[in-house]
């Protein structure tokens, strides 16, 4: 049987910050994945209030190849993750890609969305130090 292939949804709505549907959206994500012919093929896991110190437990749990992320950004290209009092902590691009170097071998791809445009943000692939769309 061939491995499936792991999405790992991150969330983030820091309490300080304006309120997002992520909800909503991981409701989307489900439904197109339900409608795929190969939906069988996929595994997504979520996590919710996303902290700094959570990205590297998810990631050695899920072993992803696929990581979405849902929630803020920064104009400096920083993810917008929580602390523990819920309020805003921007990571830096520097600390992600140290992280994604620690999975390169399994993590293919990250997907950024910014609910305040609905845009796909280009995403670096963990395999190469290109940017691409995802």
């Amino acid at each position: 049987m061939t491995e499936k292939v792991k999405i790992l949804f991150l969330a983030a709505n820091p309490k300080t910050s304006t309120p997002l549907r992520l909800d909503e959206e991981i409701r989307q994500i489900h439904e197109r994945i339900r409608a795929a012919e190969f939906r069988d093929s996929f595994e997504l896991q979520s996590r919710w209030a996303v902290r700094p110190l959570d990205l590297l437990q998810a990631f050695n749990e899920v072993r992803p190849h696929v990581v979405h992320f849902s929630g803020h950004g920064t104009c400096n290209a920083e993810l917008v993750l929580e602390d523990d009092a819920g309020t805003a902590k921007p990571v830096s691009v520097a600390a992600l890609e140290s992280l994604f170097g620690t999975m390169k071998d399994n993590t293919s791809a990250l997907s950024c969305l910014t609910p305040a445009t609905r845009k796909t943000r280009p995403a670096r692939s963990a395999r190469s130090s290109t940017v691409r769309s995802v």
